[in-house]
């Protein structure tokens, strides 16, 4: 199998089974909450992006990160109608291209322990991220890799 034909069917899987479990979409809705108002929201490993189409029907512009393009590919197809407030970005999470404080919130879930040098992923993201806004980081401990 072709490395472009299992990230489809990889990225179609996952959303299909994640979408269902519950405690996803708990994660989701807290994520979405802590978000709320924030204008300008980078959504960092947004994976097949249902979180990204939670912050667009609230209204915020959403910059959608993933080395994905795949899954980036299925951000815009559930996107349709909100595509004048979503930015896709293919590209590794370590070195942002945003300038210093240009998000009041950025959302991190389930995405810290896969990044191969987490302290820096966590010092680009709150550059980019203005004084007085928000970053919502949930990870799971037990898989979190010394840091």
């Amino acid at each position: 199998m072709e490395t472009a034909e299992f990230f489809r069917q990889y990225t179609k899987a996952y959303d299909r089974v994640m979408s269902s479990v519950s405690t996803y979409r708990t994660l989701i809705d807290l994520h979405k909450e802590a978000l709320r108002g924030k204008t300008k929201i980078l959504e960092s490993g947004c994976g097949p992006g249902a979180l990204a189409v939670e912050l667009l029907r609230q209204g915020s512009i959403v910059y959608a990160l993933d080395q994905n393009q795949t899954a980036l590919d299925r951000v815009k197809a559930k996107a349709r109608g909100y595509e004048n407030r979503l930015e896709i970005y293919c590209q590794d999470a370590h070195q942002l291209p945003f300038e210093d404080e240009f998000f009041d919130g950025v959302s991190s879930m389930l995405v810290l322990p896969f990044m191969s040098e987490p302290m820096k992923y966590l010092r680009e993201h709150t550059r980019v991220l203005k004084k007085g806004g928000i970053f919502v980081c949930l990870v799971q401990m037990k898989n979190l890799k010394k840091m």
